[in-house]
């Protein structure tokens, strides 16, 4: 592994971890209203699963920048927009098969027992491994997604940017912003639909989900516990951006 892939691997788990600081609770407030649990503030419910997810979110960051880096170095050089877009979602999707398990573990459904450990081993000795990718087609389109608009779209804003706002850590922070409220509108129908699955007591397809949502609720109800995850995504990306450009700048100019 040269210095350049060290530096991007680090630079992915810092953008991370630094997001999973910021938006862990927040992501805990929207889980409890798209299952229609109670609000709460506290810090015990709130931060529940955090250690999981310090250690784990962050590798689906790496996951994201690494793949991404990859294939748009095995297509045209310099890629196009479309394949811009395509490589990012293609990174998405690639993230997606670790997300969808680590959030089905921290899931009120996942934490079954007193500890996480204890949890996955119940859950693996009852319902199989495959308990732990419920929801995967809604995750691997919201993931994809959520890619495009992690990896491309500020590239793409801050270009328009630019002429406005002088200060680099600005320039990222509002183009993340931007980025983030159109994740939170395009991907918010495919987090509830996976939420849902995930939180049945039994196994629910996507299409079950579906249903199943739009006969309870009415089509707003794809959109249940959307100020939270709004939210969350708009601080998320916008922290990612922010961090990511900040650390490129400074590890561009080490040795």
């Amino acid at each position: 592994m040269d210095k350049k892939q060290q530096k991007s691997i680090f630079i992915g788990y810092a953008s991370g971890l630094t997001r999973v600081m910021f938006t862990h609770p927040i992501w805990s407030m929207k889980v409890r209203a798209q299952q229609n649990l109670p609000f709460t503030l506290n810090p015990r419910t709130l931060y529940s699963g955090i250690g999981v997810s310090t250690v784990t979110y962050p590798l689906t960051v790496i996951i994201q920048l690494e793949l991404n880096q990859f294939l748009q170095q095995a297509s045209t050089s310099p890629p196009s927009k479309f394949q811009q877009l395509g490589c990012a979602f293609l990174a998405g999707i690639g993230a997606s098969l670790v997300n969808c398990p680590i959030e089905y573990s921290v899931s009120p459904q996942g934490l079954v027992k007193k500890s996480f450990q204890e949890s996955t081993a119940h859950i693996i000795k009852t319902h199989g491994l495959k308990r732990f990718f419920t929801g995967q087609v809604a995750t691997t389109l919201r993931d994809g997604s959520f890619a495009t608009f992690f990896l491309v779209a500020p590239l793409f804003l801050e270009q328009y940017i630019k002429p406005y706002v002088e200060q680099e850590e600005a320039k990222s922070l509002i183009a993340g912003m931007i980025s983030g409220t159109g994740a939170t509108l395009l991907t918010q129908p495919f987090d509830t639909v996976k939420t849902i699955q995930q939180s049945a007591s039994e196994a629910l397809s996507s299409t079950q989900a579906i249903k199943n949502i739009y006969k309870n609720y009415g089509p707003f109800g794809f959109f249940k516990g959307g100020a939270e995850r709004g939210a969350m995504v708009i601080t998320s990306i916008a922290v990612l951006n922010t961090t990511r450009n900040a650390l490129e700048r400074v590890l561009c100019d080490s040795p």
